[in-house]
């Protein structure tokens, strides 16, 4: 039985619920209420002592088939709402009476339970909204180079997250004094199709991305330049991956890659410098640092001609998938480089590319 099966992965856990970070995909079929009930009470004593608080929030879109009210916010039959909005539904002590219904009635879209100690309710909000914007940013980025095309948040989509989609999260979170739950109620899940193992999925973790899950543990207000700038840039990267419109999509693609390597002082001619940068960051040789360069500087005509007006691009998806290929792989070479750890400052990062753009490798 299912519930059985729950019950057995909590039990088998490595980690002490009331203290350390809990992350568990759950895969919802006919029996949901069941699932809901053995987890509820898994979770219940981490959830009533004042003062701390619960937070709900719908990643990406939540649609319903018949009025539902969540915390404090109300979702009309058919109609999609942000996850932003959904995570100002913020509640002190127990779980809202309705928890288990918002189960059984949420469409294909997942569900994130937040358990975050904060001395009164708006700074839980704040702390939260916070932690939603970076974990989905973060998710869509590792989800898409876990080779998803369509990677939604944690939608159906990424029903079988790879390692790195699950690193992603539970290393974003051990450092924060949180216990999510994310249960994926799919439509190819509730027909039984493709099920979670879950302790496999919720126990894998990478030392790739260290130095993110660094950056994300830390305080604001101490992040350095350059790790403001990946964060902003994995920001827009995500809002551009689950943008429909072609063109919207491949202008935040444009944003996020300004974002992370644009300089205040170029913004009447950014073409040239950002695709110097690509094309060193990319390129292992310095004939692919050519392809590259040239391949920017036409992506960033394009992107005049839409700002411009004198260009109608609707439905079109070629540069739009260049350009995210390459904002992808510069996101990841920051990981893979080290380039955070490294730099703190950004004049240090521009001048080290200064220094050695279009070179050979030695």
């Amino acid at each position: 039985m299912k519930d059985e099966r729950i019950r057995k992965a909590y039990a088998d856990c490595p980690m002490e619920l009331d203290t350390k970070v809990l992350v568990m995909l759950l895969s919802l079929g006919d029996d949901v209420q069941a699932d809901v009930e053995s987890w509820l009470t898994a979770l219940d004593h981490t959830l009533r002592n004042p003062p701390n608080w619960v937070v709900v929030a719908g990643l990406v879109n939540v649609s319903t088939s018949s009025p539902l009210t969540v915390g404090r916010v109300s979702i009309e039959p058919k109609t999609e709402k942000r996850f932003g909005e959904l995570a100002s539904s913020c509640v002190s002590g127990d779980l809202p009476s309705n928890w288990k219904d918002c189960f059984e009635r949420i469409e294909t879209e997942a569900i994130l339970i937040t358990h975050v100690q904060a001395p009164n309710e708006t700074l839980a909000r704040r702390q939260a909204d916070a932690l939603f914007r970076e974990t989905v940013a973060c998710v869509r980025l590792f989800a898409f180079l876990d080779g998803y095309t369509e990677p939604i948040g944690l939608q159906g989509t990424v029903a079988q997250p790879g390692p790195t989609f699950i690193a992603a999260i539970s290393e974003h979170l051990e450092r924060q004094d949180i216990r999510m739950v994310t249960v994926s109620m799919s439509a190819d899940n509730k027909r039984g199709k493709a099920p979670l193992n879950l302790q496999e999925a919720a126990w894998t973790t990478s030392e790739r991305f260290r130095s993110v899950k660094d950056v994300l543990s830390k305080d604001i207000s101490i992040r350095t330049e350059l790790e403001k700038r990946f964060l902003r840039a994995m920001h827009w990267f995500g809002e551009a991956l689950v943008e429909p419109d072609k063109t919207d999509a491949f202008l935040k693609f444009c944003i996020a890659l300004e974002a992370l390597l644009g300089q205040s002082d170029l913004l009447s001619n950014i073409a040239t410098p950002m695709a110097e940068k690509a094309a060193f960051a990319l390129g292992r040789t310095t004939a692919e640092r050519i392809q590259i360069f040239n391949e920017v500087k036409k992506l960033y005509g394009h992107r005049s001609r839409i700002v411009h007006g004198s260009l109608d691009v609707s439905g079109d998806s070629l540069e739009t998938a260049k350009m995210k290929t390459i904002v992808a792989g510069l996101l990841q070479a920051f990981v893979d480089n080290n380039w955070m750890s490294i730099f703190s400052h950004w004049s240090q990062f521009a001048n080290w590319f200064d220094e050695r753009r279009f070179s050979e490798p030695s």
